[in-house]
């Protein structure tokens, strides 16, 4: 009768039978009930069944599957930790899909799983909890070892600030780096080295700018040039392109319009003087280049300019060659031009410190030069 139930499926009976001849098989009957109820996904009634048949790890197992945690936990802490260890990780993993660190932290750790406790916590942005975690778990060369890992693991996820979190907490601040680099981040890392190593930001600054122009990328480029203190390298940098505006603008914005011309001179014959000019003026520099011709004793070009383009700056010209002659002696020369850029008393002053008294007066007395203050 005890096998027809059995075959039968009529465990209830089966083991009415069994315990009321004392049979030694109902513990096994118990089991195989529980085994048939999971079978038919009565899972919570199973339960029951295996822990009456002191099949612990079957009640573990199913009180898992049936998502009754409480119990679990429950039966689990009565066994023997090496025996039922393989539950552990799993009730972890639970607590860690709803949230619950704290609990899924413990059980982790139970499973020996601690590595896995750290991942979730990183994972979760709970760096100083990741961090404690390994501390507690981990030798130094392991802690090291599991932060680049989970860092790379969140760079190929691109949570890319993620992984910055975990190099930083090693002092790996160029692993970073390189990750963005990598990445083509680059305005990462100028932020990354503008928060944690200062003193290198020039030099942050100035590898960016030769990136972006190795790819074209010219604006950004300048940017990054002048920011690391080198204006000039973008100067050469449209040079070689031959984009001269730019490189005007440039040393417009960076340096004095006296050194912008002195810097553009060196253009003159591959631009050609008029396209040279041209650009000068547009850029409103053509006043800073008569001053440096003029400067540099090129009076004859700084006069064709200057009565090209800018009429009003003849008589500075015509005073700075006055001033040229005087140094070199020749004072009837620098008379001439002193008065051609209406600067008498200047004139009347030379013949003065000279005590030639005589041409003092006569440029005083002479109505055609016009008055002098004598």
């Amino acid at each position: 009768a005890l096998e027809c139930y059995v075959k039968g499926n009529v465990y209830d009976k089966a083991v009415d039978l069994a315990r009321t001849k004392n049979s030694p098989h109902v513990t096994k009957l118990l089991e195989k009930w529980g085994d048939f109820l999971v079978s038919q996904n009565q899972r919570e009634t199973a339960i029951n069944h295996y822990i009456e048949a002191g099949a612990n790890k079957k009640a573990i197992s199913t009180s898992i599957s049936a998502r009754k945690w409480t119990k679990a936990i429950e039966l689990l802490e009565g066994q023997p930790k090496e025996d039922v260890i393989e539950f552990y990780e799993k009730i972890a993993e639970y607590y860690d899909d709803i949230h619950q660190y704290d609990l899924a932290e413990k059980y982790y750790i139970e499973a020996g799983k601690a590595k896995r406790a750290f991942e979730m916590y990183a994972r979760s942005k709970k760096f100083d909890f990741a961090k404690k975690v390994a501390k507690e778990n981990f030798a130094k060369e392991e802690i090291f070892e599991m932060y680049i890992n989970q860092a790379k693991v969140f760079e190929e996820k691109g949570m890319f600030r993620e992984a910055e979190e975990l190099y930083i907490a090693i002092r790996k601040l160029d692993m970073a780096r390189q990750m963005y680099q990598r990445n083509n981040m680059l305005d990462q890392v100028i932020r990354l080295v503008s928060v944690h190593n200062k003193d290198k930001l020039d030099q942050a600054h100035l590898e960016v700018a030769k990136t972006y122009e190795e790819a074209g990328k010219f604006e950004k480029a300048e940017h990054h040039y002048i920011e690391s203190g080198n204006w000039n390298y973008a100067v050469d940098m449209y040079q070689s392109r031959k984009m001269w505006e730019d490189c005007i603008r440039v040393c417009k914005s960076n340096a004095t319009d006296r050194e912008t011309v002195e810097i553009a001179k060196k253009w003159n014959k591959e631009l050609g003087e008029q396209q040279f000019v041209d650009m000068l003026k547009k850029m409103n520099l053509t006043d800073a280049l008569i001053e440096y011709l003029a400067d540099a004793k090129q009076f004859d070009e700084a006069f064709d300019i200057a009565k090209k383009n800018s009429k009003h700056k003849i008589p500075d010209v015509y005073l700075k060659k006055a001033l040229y002659l005087e140094d070199q002696q020749k004072y009837k020369e620098a008379e001439e031009n002193f008065i051609l850029a209406g600067k008498l008393d200047e004139a009347v002053t030379m013949y003065c410190e000279l005590k030639d008294f005589a041409s003092a007066m006569r440029i005083c007395n002479d109505p055609k030069i016009g008055r002098a203050s004598c």
